[in-house]
């Protein structure tokens, strides 16, 4: 891969990495180097799937990118966010989740109409309006858990096209899938006017429900939860740890100056 790495195409980038990512398997510090070198040189050329799996491998292996290659992703994204369909969009949010912060916005305002911020959750809006059916169950719950582990509020008239969303994709929703929901839904509880809550996110556990996806699903929710409260300056008093008891906190939101 270090030897070809200067001749790879936009899209053979965008595979590479991606493939890498399915098979977890992390190339040495050189190769990823040369491939951060090569996305400087073919992101503006890339497919609006290009650069979303691009991202997507780098946030899947915990890789994050150089500066400069990321800039660069992020400016390729900026132009082909039109074209995006829901995986791509699910791809570009988990990816900033797994990095643990927002898209760069160049100095913009995040409420700017020409950030990436901006567009994404307009392309979100598009998608979940749109008379085809674009979202499936899972790729619901991935793209608002990711923008719970963001601490990303979206705005009031996408918050209200998501919650039609998911009341409609309710059925389809596994044990994984409502945990991923619910810490988007303590979000915007939380982002409210109230001074405390109680949250219990709760899994089913069904006769076919694998014990130990769900012991992964629960743990990586409440890592993620906690991340959520720590950013927010929230304190929480913690229960149950028990999958099929799910978590019980208590909430205190800290006076709003």
């Amino acid at each position: 891969a270090l030897a070809t790495a200067g001749g790879l195409s936009a899209s053979a980038v965008g595979n590479i990495v991606l493939g890498w990512a399915m098979t977890t398997e992390s190339p040495r510090t050189k190769v990823w180097r040369a491939v951060e070198a090569r996305i400087l040189q073919v992101a503006a050329n890339m497919t609006p799937k290009a650069a979303s799996n691009t991202l997507w491998g780098f946030g899947f292996l915990r890789q994050l990118p150089a500066t400069s290659a990321r800039e660069a992703l992020e400016a390729a994204l900026l132009q082909a966010v039109g074209g995006m369909d829901a995986s791509d969009v699910c791809n570009v949010l988990s990816a900033y989740a797994a990095f643990g912060f927002r898209p760069n916005t160049g100095g913009l305002s995040r409420e700017d109409e020409a950030s990436l911020d901006y567009r994404l959750e307009r392309r979100l809006f598009d998608l979940i309006t749109a008379e085809e059916d674009s979202f499936d169950a899972r790729q619901m719950s991935i793209a608002v858990h990711s923008m719970a582990v963001l601490g990303w509020i979206p705005r009031p008239k996408v918050q209200q096209e998501l919650a039609n969303e998911l009341f409609g994709q309710t059925g389809g929703l596994d044990a994984e899938d409502r945990y991923r929901v619910r810490l988007y839904l303590l979000l915007l509880e939380l982002a409210g006017d109230r001074s405390d809550c109680n949250v219990n996110l709760r899994g089913e556990v069904s006769d076919g429900q694998d014990p130990a996806q769900l012991s992964q699903a629960f743990s990586e929710s409440r890592e993620a939860l906690i991340g959520i409260l720590q950013r927010m300056g929230l304190d929480a008093k913690e229960g149950a740890h028990d999958p099929r008891s799910g978590i019980f906190l208590h909430v205190v939101v800290p006076p709003r100056g």
